[in-house]
């Protein structure tokens, strides 16, 4: 009812016209810019180049986040984080932005299960969240499914090889030894 009362008055039929004549301004302007394929191909250009430059700063903005984030566990005890990666890489041959990245795929993913478990082993002060955000904004129950699937499949091949490694051992040689945590017994039968 009410759209009708203001139909009555013009408001919204005005309102349509006014919409119409600006679409066929812009529309002949468009028209016009499209006319020459001079035009077609510096549009096109100009597209190209926004869009690249948006995207050079998402990739550079989350780049530096994640090195952050790596720098900040890098304080902590064991071999750095970024030299784990590393490794991994070397000896896998999955390249590090690969292991950081979305895939999924057999190449990419069992690299990132021993990246997993090396972190796991060589820096025990890093809780499956801090391994999650270091390994590409991972939930920490994917770190946990990487873990048991490691432990599934590790006497298989490529992992005997990988872990065979010298440059493997040598970090699993040198990693941390933590002191074992207190237990705490029942207070009331220490008191008797």
């Amino acid at each position: 009812m009410r759209l009708k009362i203001e139909d009555e008055y013009g408001i919204i039929t005005e309102n349509a016209r006014k919409r119409d004549a600006y679409a066929h301004i812009v529309q002949k302007r468009v028209d016009r810019y499209f006319e020459s394929p001079e035009g077609r191909a510096r549009l096109h250009r100009e597209v190209d180049a926004r869009v690249k430059a948006e995207v050079d700063e998402i990739i550079a903005r989350r780049t530096r986040e994640q090195i952050a984030e790596i720098a900040k566990l890098e304080e902590l005890k064991g071999p750095p984080v970024g030299e784990i990666l590393v490794l991994v890489s070397d000896v896998t041959g999955c390249p590090v932005p690969d292991l950081l990245g979305p895939r999924r795929a057999r190449n990419c993913s069992w690299p990132r299960f021993l990246a997993v478990h090396l972190m796991l082993v060589c820096r025990p002060d890093l809780s499956t969240p801090a391994i999650g955000r270091v390994l590409g904004n991972r939930d920490h129950t994917t770190i946990l499914a990487a873990r048991n699937k490691f432990a599934e499949i590790r006497d298989g091949e490529p992992f005997s090889r990988w872990l065979a490694d010298e440059r493997v051992v040598a970090m699993l040689a040198q990693r941390p030894q933590l002191a074992p945590r207190p237990r705490f017994g029942n207070p009331m039968a220490e008191a008797a």
